[in-house]
């Protein structure tokens, strides 16, 4: 396999590792504490993610207390 540049052997299979990898730890969260329970931890994770993408980016964050507020 050829490497260009910066690139890793894995950056061309990148989406498909990372998804597989949270799958298989989705899985394991289902078959050990339920699916309920595991569905919890995957909202309060993607929450946890789209919170933390507002606060890399100020100006979304600022717009979206802008707009959750009123202001405008």
């Amino acid at each position: 396999m050829e490497n260009n540049g910066n690139q890793t052997p894995f950056s061309k299979y990148y989406g498909r590792i990372a998804v597989t990898a949270v799958l298989f730890l989705f899985a394991l969260l289902w078959v050990t504490v339920g699916i309920f329970k595991a569905v919890f931890v995957a909202a309060v994770t993607a929450l946890g993610f789209y919170i933390g993408a507002m606060l890399d980016d100020r100006d979304a964050l600022r717009r979206f207390l802008d707009n959750f507020l009123g202001r405008h």
